[in-house]
């Protein structure tokens, strides 16, 4: 667990905490403090879970690129929607924009 998010909920190694995953509650015990760079623009995690955890819980995936052009971003978009019609496309680059 992230050592912020541990210090605003109050809680430390060795405490057991539920999550509640789109409604499959996962209990769970803080067996690591981490600290992470927010700052930083890469997939990141408040908790990161053990294998063989979350296999039974719903999930999603997340997939970072980078590309060239806002036009190959456009193209790169539409080719991933057109396979995967249920994945969203968040484009960072408009994000990090000024």
């Amino acid at each position: 667990m992230e050592v912020e998010i541990a210090k605003d909920l109050k809680v430390g190694l060795g405490d057991e905490l539920v999550f509640d995953l789109q409604g499959v509650p996962i209990a769970t015990r803080v067996a690591s403090l981490r600290e992470v760079e927010w700052r930083r623009i890469h997939p990141n995690f408040f908790v990161l879970f053990p294998l063989g955890v979350l296999e039974g819980a719903p999930a999603m995936q997340v997939l970072v690129t980078r590309v060239a052009s806002s036009d190959d971003s456009a193209r790169m978009q539409r080719e991933v929607v057109k396979a995967f019609p249920n994945v969203s496309v968040i484009d960072l680059t408009l994000v990090l924009e000024p």
